[in-house]
């Protein structure tokens, strides 16, 4: 049994992985897309966005069947509607076409996260949960870090479309693999009992508490504003608002990167051991990623590679915390609705860069490859910096604590 369980770790941060790498993945690649497929600034952004619209709106049939359908089976079918997308993309010479492909692509990695943490909930200790969660999240947002500096060079030496033929033909063979070596729970584990009441009336019993609706703002504003920043704009502002060449600006988006992966378990570590808090983790976490947006829209132009490095680490740093949120709704939610609680507040977790990438565009330079200066995209980041202060106090003020036991 251990060695299943390893197995489903394994291919469901493989999973994971890829899903992140598709995410980001048009950020790096915003000069080549913009040129070849005749893209303004507003289209660039629905592509971007058209990902994430797709991914949440899944969210609201995603809870239910997972919990009737079993995570496999979801991830199977959603896996395949992902290869899919991967090819479309691929194959487009249109803006309709890479639009259809981008959301095909956030359909079909839609449960990548959330029917993992259903697993790792049935193959693992509750008291082992946000450890493995956290590294989970941790090692899946190398993905990141694919769609970074590696993609740049991927890119300049095969071009865009074969790198994503390649990557879908990767994305098979993680699917081939779930296929074959995940189950939904050890075999001498029933299926959960459904807890008593109907499950709309459980539902909206969550909904009625203030908190659900505070951490789901606040992941909005999170996810929606690192995400903005690391899927789509910091490209441009790199490379047309500092000048830098697309390797330099990989390598601070790969710093972004680095920030997250670290501060996914160290975070996690906080607040499961040393501070033993949920809400003094996530809280000032928020404010900090703040802080740095404002940062980063004072900038002036020419600012030094170890200076944007720095902040992009620190971005990446101070985002991380968000991902307790998961485990703070599973603790506060009414009992039975753990799983509902989770895939609710990550309807927001992702509509929160759609929205946000467009919101962008509108404060953008309307030429996406002409020069620039920092200061024509200050507007995106005193948007995100607002955002995420507000996030901050009130979750500070409205949402009460969660402790491990």
């Amino acid at each position: 049994m251990v060695g299943r369980a390893l197995a489903v770790f394994v291919v469901a941060t493989a999973g994971f992985v890829l899903s992140m790498f598709y995410r980001v993945s048009a950020t790096i690649i915003s000069p080549e897309l913009s040129a070849e497929l005749d893209l303004d600034a507003s289209q660039l952004s629905a592509l971007s966005a058209a990902f994430f619209y797709a991914f949440a709106l899944f969210q609201i049939p995603a809870g239910p069947l997972l919990d009737r359908l079993g995570a496999r089976r979801v991830m199977l079918l959603l896996g395949l509607v992902g290869i899919t997308g991967a090819v479309v993309f691929a194959s487009s010479h249109g803006y309709a076409a890479a639009l259809a492909g981008r959301g095909l692509l956030g359909l079909g990695m839609a449960c990548n996260l959330m029917g993992s943490y259903v697993l790792l909930a049935a193959w693992f200790p509750a008291d082992r949960f946000a450890t493995l969660a956290g590294t989970l999240a941790s090692v899946g947002t190398a993905g990141m870090a694919l769609a970074a500096t590696p993609l740049a060079w991927s890119a300049g030496a095969w071009g865009w479309r074969g790198t994503f033929l390649a990557i879908a033909g990767i994305n098979a063979a993680q699917v081939a693999v779930l296929w074959l070596a995940v189950r939904d729970r050890p075999g001498h584990v029933p299926a959960p009992a459904p807890a008593g009441g109907g499950w709309g009336e459980r539902r909206r019993g969550l909904y009625a508490k203030p908190f659900f609706w505070v951490i789901s703002v606040s992941t909005f504003f999170r996810f929606g504003a690192f995400m903005g920043v690391s899927a789509l704009w910091a490209g441009p502002y790199l490379m047309q608002g500092q000048g830098l060449d697309p390797v330099r600006a990989g390598n601070a988006l790969l710093a972004c990167t680095v920030g997250m992966v670290a501060g996914l378990p160290l975070s996690g570590a906080l607040s499961d051991r040393w501070l033993r808090t949920r809400k003094w983790v996530i809280a000032p976490s928020l404010l900090a990623t703040a802080g740095l947006f404002a940062l980063l829209a004072v900038l002036p132009g020419g600012a030094s590679q170890a200076v944007l490095v720095a902040v992009f680490f620190g971005l990446g740093l101070f985002s991380a915390p968000g991902q307790i949120m998961y485990t703070q709704i599973k603790e506060l939610a009414p009992p039975g609705m753990a799983a509902s609680g989770m895939t609710g507040i990550n309807l927001f977790n992702m509509l929160g860069p759609a929205v946000m990438l467009q919101a962008g565009a509108w404060l953008a330079p309307a030429d996406l490859t002409a020069k620039a200066v920092p200061g024509d995209f200050a507007g995106i980041w005193w948007l995100y910096a607002a955002g995420l202060a507000v996030a901050g106090v009130l979750y500070m003020v409205l949402v009460p604590e969660s402790r491990p036991e």
